[in-house]
């Protein structure tokens, strides 16, 4: 059944185009034309009609030119985009709409500097043009410059306060900065704005996560309502799938991420993608990758079928899914940044799992699985929190793969230096106002001990000393890594004695790398995957008594006590990274069948249903 917008629309084009055949020397007419066949979906046409009216000269020559940039920008070629906006600017300097255009499309090109000096000059152009301030709050916060970012889009908010994006992105330049209550007070907004956005619900569902206000109760039903507002109104894409519903056949499982690049997923899904068996998975993967980099090329290169589904709506990709005939689909995100679940929510694939990127339930019954262990989510207990049948692997929900990059096991830096040095090298979020107490309860408690922390945004640093200074711990006893590469983060370890795990957000790929650098870490088990994210990597290796609490006072103890133990320290530190290896949390071979095992046993359970 054809739309009757689409109809009005083309017949608007067809008199258009008559009337530039009786017109030729009107530029006026060929912009209409331009116009039109942009909003019929026609760009390559668009171009053509807007070069076109370039030639004849029109008075408003940098408009022209501005225009022909938003059509590039619609095509994605920001190369083409930025020239045209260059014309513009030249031909009229203080053009404010083409200065924040140019932003956009530097941006899209990486070049964030270049994005940020448009936008401010777009800004000092027209001081009230809300979408240009906006803009700049987006790049300052980027460029990890978060509190120039919140003063820009709290003028931007001013100036058009029903922005959702601009009070999403009000919230994560809060949570970067750990400022938890400001961020959800941000994220609840941008969803009154607009109920209707998935991407504004999910960044709410995803800061719940952060706070002890995150229960078990309240993730599922947020994540309910996030279904009932996103998913149901999709029922329409509901259809039968015409998978060959063999229980024994080859299967074609896809996975669908924003994380195939350098990023803590990469770190477990490579070894599964390594290992797969092709006789019997095909593997595909869907990469929602703005800037790919080394690491996506490793992927893609271990993969049979690579789709980047960057720019593409979430109808095209589903329907991308179901023309390539998976039968598993595999979301490695949840409702974390750039998520693709409103693709899942169109049910392209007969079987639907969650897994890695996102502890917690997706709320949508669209989705069926969810892959965990019996640590991070302990069987009857965890069950009735989640929307999705929890699958439970044998040992953990994940596979590691040590890093290349990785010195040598360092002696235990304690026996030397006299005192003992503790460390958090997780992403700053995480340190909520209850970490710091415990930490702040550890340090009082060992008075020549030390804190090394990394990864804390520079405008974060004061706040965060002043909380330790609250709690009368003497700061100069803290010290703050500025940003490590790669070799230097993992060198660092060698001077750490504890590591001290945040909450409730605990650590993962951060204990992964601890523990391979021979550094135990002290960690607090939650009521939520999320929070005994600890429990999956410290489970296995047998060290779940002694360094995993219950609570925060345990938690403190535990600290205190193994400070206490130099000799016991440096025994299992020498052990820990033969433990790893000999454990099944390195077994990448042993996982993938266990992995695919669970495939299997999700295929020939939807194989066996009557209806789907």
């Amino acid at each position: 059944m054809s739309n009757p917008l689409d109809d009005s629309l083309e017949i608007a084009l067809v008199r258009q185009q008559m009337l530039v055949e009786q017109q030729p020397r009107s530029a006026e007419a060929r912009i209409s034309l331009a116009k039109l066949l942009l909003d019929c979906g026609r760009a390559d046409q668009a171009v053509a009609a807007m070069e076109a009216a370039i030639a004849l000269r029109p008075g408003n020559l940098a408009g022209c030119y501005n225009n022909l940039g938003v059509i590039h920008d619609h095509q994605k070629n920001w190369q083409a985009a930025a020239a045209a906006y260059r014309q513009a600017i030249a031909l009229q300097p203080t053009y404010a709409i083409a200065h924040k255009n140019m932003g956009d499309a530097l941006r899209q090109l990486g070049q964030l500097e270049s994005a940020l000096a448009s936008y401010e000059t777009a800004v000092g152009c027209a001081p009230a043009f809300g979408e240009a301030r906006a803009a700049l709050g987006l790049a300052l916060y980027l460029g990890g410059q978060f509190r120039k970012a919140i003063e820009q889009l709290h003028l931007a908010i001013q100036l058009n306060p029903r922005d959702g994006n601009s009070h999403t992105n009000l919230a994560l330049c809060h949570a970067r900065l750990a400022e938890h209550d400001s961020a959800l007070a941000a994220a609840r907004r941008a969803v009154e704005i607009d109920p209707s956005d998935p991407e504004l619900h999910s960044n709410l569902i995803a800061m719940l996560n952060y706070t002890q206000g995150g229960t078990p109760v309240i993730m599922l039903n947020e994540s309910r309502e996030w279904h009932r507002r996103h998913v149901v109104p999709l029922a329409q894409f509901h259809r039968r799938h015409a998978n060959s519903r063999r229980p024994d056949r080859p299967l074609r499982i896809g996975y669908i991420s924003p994380d195939f690049r350098e990023h803590p997923v990469s770190v477990f899904i490579e070894p599964v993608l390594a290992h797969h068996d092709r006789s019997h998975f095909t593997i595909a993967c869907y990469a929602q990758v703005a800037a790919p980099d080394v690491v996506t090329g490793r992927i893609e290169s271990t993969t049979d079928l690579w789709r980047n589904i960057v720019g593409r709506s979430h109808d095209e990709v589903a329907q991308q899914v179901r023309a390539d005939g998976i039968d598993i689909l595999v979301d490695l995100c949840g409702h974390l940044l750039d998520n693709r679940l409103p693709v899942l929510a169109r049910k392209p694939a007969p079987v639907q799992s969650l897994w890695l990127g996102y502890l917690n339930t997706s709320g949508t019954s669209r989705i069926d699985y969810r892959l965990t262990d019996g640590w991070a989510d302990p069987v009857d207990s965890a069950d009735l929190f989640y929307s999705e049948k929890l699958f439970r692997l044998p040992h953990a929900f994940f596979v590691y793969q040590p890093p290349v990059e990785a010195p040598p096991v360092g002696p235990s830096p304690m026996l030397t230096a006299g005192h003992v040095s503790f460390a958090s090298f997780n992403n700053f979020t995480k340190i909520t106002p209850m970490t710091v107490e415990m930490w702040a309860g550890i340090l009082q408690a060992v008075p020549n001990a030390r804190l090394l922390m990394s990864r804390v945004p520079p405008d974060a640093v004061d706040g965060l000393l002043n909380s330790f200074r609250s709690f009368g711990v003497d700061i100069a006893r803290i010290e703050i890594k500025k940003k490590m590469s790669v070799p230097e983060y993992f060198e660092s370890h060698n001077r750490v004695d504890i590591s001290l795990d945040p909450f409730p957000w605990t650590g993962h790929t951060t204990t992964c790398h601890s523990l391979w650098m021979g550094v135990p870490v002290v960690s607090l088990a939650g009521p939520t995957a999320i929070s005994r994210a600890g429990m999956s990597v410290m489970g296995p290796l047998d060290l779940n008594k002694g360094w995993v609490a219950a609570t925060p006072r345990e938690y403190v103890r535990l600290a205190v006590e193994w400070a206490g133990k130099p000799r016991e320290l440096a025994e299992l530190r020498a052990s820990l990274r033969d433990r790893m290896h000999r454990s099944p949390l390195t077994d990448a071979a042993g996982f993938t069948r266990h992995l695919e095992s669970a495939y299997r046993q999700m295929w020939t359970g939807w194989c066996g249903q009557r209806h789907r």
